[in-house]
């Protein structure tokens, strides 16, 4: 990031943003708007208060603060809220980016977008690429969806990065998921689906990633997913085998025995084959990212 870009990150105490924060040698001012939660202590983080579920929220701090670059990575994201609380969902995930672009200059400000494989149905067969037609099946991918459009419509100094299911240390304000299933395996089992498919991304892999993305001139769409394709089952096993757990802890299911509250795609793997070219990206496997995360989470 070059010296004197004034950068404005949403979503800062969320998981990817604390994390993006926690790893980076930040490198100029960042602006990072949170919604009242702990932040890493670092002089250049500047805290911004804000919630974005009050109309104009944003808009009023873009006119403020006039960023270079907006990182936009502040949404509900975990699903079962998403389906629950409909409303709020789309405030946050749609109209708060709606706000962002009409805040700024397309051709001045650039914006990077975090979304979703879980823009996706999940019925293709193989690895999703960037061109591929989107069709969400819940109420989350389907904001997201609409959040693309917008950006895609506007034009400009853009970049929508399609994030994989992400894991790793969670932050102060979010639990992530391998907080949630460690939490259920100290607790005794965790059901886990095997006909659910994912391309698992390391936080940290995330993390640099939408580093160099922020620092290169590409615009369009890029998919950033793990090296590994697996189903939740396949990631529980590996888990408990690593941190010594109980393989016998990580019960299997499928989908349609369970009652999820929302559709869920059976496989988004994601082809991340262009970000390996663009971005020089090599994102860890399964087995490695899960290892330097039990070696590092202290």
């Amino acid at each position: 990031m070059n010296e004197g870009r004034c950068i404005l990150l949403t979503g800062a105490s969320g998981f990817l943003g604390w994390n993006y924060l926690a790893a980076r040698k930040i490198k100029g001012e960042i602006r990072a708007l949170r919604h009242s939660s702990p932040l890493p202590d670092d002089p250049l983080i500047q805290p911004v208060d804000i919630d974005l579920s009050v109309p104009g929220s944003i808009k009023s701090a873009i006119r403020r603060i006039k960023p270079d670059i907006v990182i936009h990575t502040a949404a509900i994201s975990k699903t079962g809220d998403c389906e629950r609380n409909r409303e709020l969902t789309r405030r946050i995930n749609v109209e708060a980016t709606r706000e962002i672009l009409e805040s700024t200059d397309p051709e001045e400000t650039r914006i990077i977008f975090t979304s979703t494989d879980l823009v996706f149905d999940g019925l293709k067969g193989s690895p999703y690429r960037e061109q591929n037609a989107t069709h969400p099946r819940m109420i989350y991918g389907e904001t997201k969806r609409e959040a693309e459009k917008l950006i895609l419509a506007r034009g400009g100094r853009f970049a929508i990065l399609r994030l994989a299911l992400m894991y790793g240390k969670g932050s102060p304000a979010y639990e992530s998921f391998l907080g949630w299933l460690e939490s259920g395996l100290q607790k005794g089992k965790v059901t886990l689906f095997t006909d659910e498919y994912r391309t698992p991304l390391y936080v940290q892999d995330a993390v640099r990633g939408l580093d160099r993305l922020a620092d290169s001139d590409f615009s369009g769409i890029l998919h950033l997913g793990g090296a590994t394709r697996c189903s939740r089952y396949e990631f529980g096993l590996e888990f408990a085998r690593r941190a010594g757990y109980s393989m016998d802890s990580i019960v299997p299911a499928i989908q349609d025995e369970v009652e999820s509250g929302s559709p869920r795609p059976r496989d988004v793997s994601l082809d991340s084959s262009l970000a390996k070219k663009v971005l020089q990206f090599s994102p860890m496997t399964m087995q490695e990212g899960i290892q330097n995360y039990l070696e590092t989470r202290e």
